[in-house]
């Protein structure tokens, strides 16, 4: 596994960042595929999920019940798979990643807001699938990890 340290600052326009053509899903209330990594955070009393359905969906930890869908954009096949979730120590942030980009293309690190669900920015994640993330412990560093 390499790891790969990413400097971030949020507040990037992501308007660009958004797919032209919408995709048709069918809202289930929770995951069609299996779950590949759950991030927790104890501080703001929520599960996010990162799954091979191309969502990652924020759980209540006291009460189990499903918040918000997070949709990053998605495209034929793999892409669009999130292998990777990291909550942020203390803005309301989320930082997914998983296969974002064709082989051999360059992919992105998607962060959303916690409270609306609203892509916020996407971060160059360079050539490969993002399957680990974390942030370090003031913030200021996300660490991916790639397969």
């Amino acid at each position: 596994m390499v790891l790969l340290g990413l400097a971030t600052q949020v507040g990037a326009d992501p308007a660009d960042l958004l797919q032209a053509v919408p995709v048709l899903r069918i809202e289930t209330g929770g995951h069609s595929a299996p779950v590949r990594r759950v991030a927790v955070s104890e501080a703001r009393g929520l599960l996010v999920s990162a799954s091979d359905d191309k969502t990652a969906r924020v759980w209540d930890l006291r009460s189990g019940r499903p918040g918000l869908v997070l949709r990053p954009p998605l495209g034929a096949g793999d892409i669009g798979r999130l292998y990777g979730a990291a909550v942020h120590p203390s803005q309301a942030l989320v930082a997914v990643g998983g296969t974002s980009a064709a082989p051999g293309q360059r992919g992105a690190i998607r962060l959303f807001d916690l409270d609306s669900g609203r892509l916020v920015r996407a971060i160059d994640a360079g050539v490969g699938d993002v399957k680990r993330l974390a942030w370090s412990a003031d913030g200021t560093v996300l660490l991916a990890g790639y397969a």
